[in-house]
């Protein structure tokens, strides 16, 4: 059974393939990160991992690609020591990284806590590489344009997690697009595993309910107003809500003709990507031929900061689900 985040995937490859003339031409204009990693496209290919100070041969055909999904922040201003930076207002909410073995036909889907702590790059007012500080992992968007530098800014701070793992591309859609998809679908009923309703009053738990496009975004979204305000527990609200997405999508693929047509259309016009129109229709065949794995995530302790929370994976377990997805 494929996977909702593959089928994610696939929309917003394919929304992509109707707007990539005026995405690309978006992105190209803008002038690349300087100095901000080197896993990503690097002129020689990386054949190999270390860990503990061995290497890992990596599977020789791997295609990768990030999947942002971006949040505001209010009111928050950007900090660096003694340097002004380059920000923006926004945050790496949901963090995915989809790993593809053409070889095999099979596909990783890493899931990745935003509040994730690790050295994050940071940019400064001329959007330099300036750096990096231990920060959430979410915060690595903030830095930027809120376009490709952010982008690129996020893709950099994920591959120094993951121990320099190469990353080829992204996607980015803002979470206020979770609505627009909900609703294409006509609504998903959801189960309440507990008590919900300091987010919506119908989250009473113990219900199914059935979720239009705003009560999807509160599902997925809430954290702040619940008794259990981690993103641990948002995480898995957000895996069950993709599992009943999954169901809707495919019974709306399966009863209208015209469904796909009517989801492009809602989603072009929130997506960026640096892949090009070609690049998108190759992963989206390669994809749709792949078998996929269950949604990995990393073991960890959590714990609250000065004002925020603060999630420390372990490195084992961080480890562990990298080796499967790139390694031999």
């Amino acid at each position: 059974m494929k996977k909702i985040v593959i089928l994610l995937v696939c929309v917003a490859l394919l929304a992509a393939l109707i707007a990539g003339a005026s995405i690309m031409a978006k992105k190209d204009a803008e002038a690349p990160i300087e100095n901000a990693g080197t896993a990503q496209n690097a002129a020689v290919k990386q054949e190999s991992l270390t860990y503990e100070g061995q290497e890992y041969p990596m599977k020789p055909h791997l295609q990768t690609v990030l999947l942002i999904g971006t949040d505001a922040l209010e009111g928050y201003q950007e900090k660096t020591e003694g340097v002004k930076p380059f920000y923006n207002y926004h945050q790496a909410d949901f963090l995915t990284l989809v790993v593809l073995d053409t070889d095999n036909n099979t596909a990783e889907i890493l899931q990745l806590n935003r509040d994730t702590m690790t050295d994050v790059p940071w940019l400064d007012v001329l959007g330099n590489y300036g750096g990096t500080e231990f920060k959430q992992l979410c915060l690595a968007y903030n830095y930027g344009d809120g376009g490709m530098k952010s982008c690129k800014n996020t893709v950099n701070a994920v591959s120094g997690l993951l121990f320099d793992a190469p990353i080829d591309h992204y996607i980015q859609i803002p979470m206020t697009a979770i609505g627009v998809l909900n609703d294409v679908v006509g609504g998903v009923p959801v189960y309440m595993e507990e008590d919900l309703t300091a987010a919506a009053p119908a989250f009473v738990e113990g219900t199914t309910v059935w979720l239009d496009g705003g009560q999807a975004e509160k599902f997925v979204r809430a954290r702040m107003a619940l008794e259990n305000d981690t993103n641990l527990a948002r995480m898995k609200r957000q895996r069950q809500y993709l599992d009943s997405f999954q169901k809707r999508a495919r019974e709306a693929f399966n009863s209208d003709s015209d469904f796909l047509v009517k989801l492009l259309e809602k989603l072009s016009e929130f997506l960026q990507s640096d892949l090009t129109a070609q690049q998108l229709s190759d992963l989206v065949t390669k994809l749709d031929k792949s078998e996929i794995s269950p949604i990995r995530y990393a073991e960890g302790e959590l714990k609250l900061g000065e004002q925020y929370y603060e999630f420390y994976p372990e490195e084992s377990s961080l480890w562990s689900m990298v080796k499967q997805a790139y390694c031999k």
